[in-house]
């Protein structure tokens, strides 16, 4: 089809189709057919030597903006995929940019360390969000303040970005004062994501494993996260993944031994019900337990109230953020009566005359989510005790 744009911003947008000759049935039909097959729209800007693209399926009868769009950057030699929310703000897709922008940068692993560190070899304190006193006091355990996600599905990718972050200033101690630069750093974050993405995207063509769409969603589970891992040296041999606490065997427990008897960090990815943290474990007077979860939730805090009461705070510190999600999709004309009862009950998703199981529903049950949090925090809690456990194994000091 001829596709015509007429731009009127900030007004209105026209697209006019015209349909080839030739096609049968008649002019009614021919128009009804065309006007009720989806529609895929494409936004194009060429700024700062790079093309942008957004690009959305518009079906009849769906909400607009759509749930996920496809954000494509195109640079000299490589075109950059990533789906992203359909209500992303400017400034995040701006992230994004920058964060593609800067992959062609050359900047040292090694000076992105040298920030990471406060010239006494302790964390600067607007980096840390929390003391895990919890783990007991034979460790220093610290929650370190994250980049916050605010993609749906890059939680794996967040704790690999904070796992080498994390490794490199174990190997460097005693650096400069700018102490949660590198952590925090969008430009960064995005850079490597977007990296392992399109590394993700090569191997699944090459090894047949995946199509692109598998990783382009910003989703990486177990396998992916091992190509990733293999492929970079400062992480290969150094980073472990478990995707939920059973999975804890004697070989985590040697890695964890290797800390007190051989003086070597290592890392763990770590699965909790539908998350992604990332911890480091790395030598010293006491071991140093360093935790990151990308949505900065507090773990000392979940462990001091216990699940059920955690979940339930979250989910009422969160409230407010889950009406504006709601107010601005499908539910846009709703009244508040229904907004709060898709709170409560969700929102079911339906494929092929089935309702999907509420677990998988893009807004989830009150009590799903809750129980989910419950699960998360039990997992994330449950992983660190192993850590903390197989430490005290290891330890030549019967105190530890």
């Amino acid at each position: 089809w001829l596709k015509i744009f007429e731009l009127a911003l900030p007004t209105t947008m026209a697209m006019e189709c015209l349909l080839p000759v030739g096609i049968e049935g008649t002019v009614g039909s021919q128009l009804v057919d065309a006007f009720r097959r989806p529609l895929e729209v494409s936004w194009r800007l060429d700024a700062g030597g790079v093309s942008v693209v957004l690009r959305a399926v518009v079906e009849l009868g769906s909400e607009f903006p759509p749930p996920m769009m496809m954000l494509e950057v195109h640079g000299p030699s490589r075109v950059t995929q990533l789906k992203i929310p359909g209500m992303a703000e400017p400034e995040q897709i701006d992230e994004i940019i920058q964060g593609v922008l800067s992959q062609g940068a050359d900047v040292p692993d090694e000076l992105e360390t040298a920030r990471l560190l406060g010239p006494d070899d302790g964390w600067d304190p607007s980096a840390v969000l929390d003391k895990l006193e919890f783990l007991g006091q034979e460790v220093e355990a610290l929650q370190l303040r994250s980049q916050r996600q605010w993609h749906s599905s890059t939680c794996s990718h967040h704790a690999l970005f904070n796992a080498g972050v994390l490794l490199r200033a174990a190997r460097h101690p005693g650096s400069h004062s700018e102490a949660r630069q590198d952590l925090l750093s969008s430009r960064l974050l995005w850079g490597r994501t977007l990296g392992g993405i399109q590394e993700l995207v090569k191997h699944g063509e090459v090894s047949g494993k995946w199509v692109a769409s598998r990783v382009t969603s910003g989703m990486a589970d177990e396998a992916h996260l091992q190509v990733l891992i293999d492929s970079n040296p400062l992480l290969c041999g150094a980073v472990r993944i478990l995707s939920m606490p059973e999975q804890w065997s004697t070989e985590e427990e040697q890695a964890v031994a290797s800390v007190v008897t051989e003086g070597r960090e290592v890392a763990f990815l770590l699965g909790a019900a539908i998350h992604w943290v990332c911890v480091v474990v790395s030598p010293g007077p006491k071991p140093r337990i360093w935790y990151l979860d990308s949505e900065n939730r507090r773990l000392a805090e979940a462990v001091r109230l216990g699940p059920e009461a955690f979940a339930a705070a979250d989910e009422e510190a969160n409230r407010a953020r889950r009406i504006v999600t709601l107010g601005a999709g499908r539910l846009q004309q709703a009244p508040d009566a229904e907004i709060q009862r898709v709170l409560e009950d969700g929102m079911p998703q339906y494929w092929r005359g089935v309702t999907q199981a509420s677990e998988f529903w893009r807004f989830k049950p009150r009590n799903v989510r809750e129980r989910l949090m419950q699960l998360q925090m039990v997992a994330i809690e449950t992983h660190l005790t192993n850590i903390v456990k197989a430490l005290r194994a290891a330890a030549p000091n019967p105190a530890l």
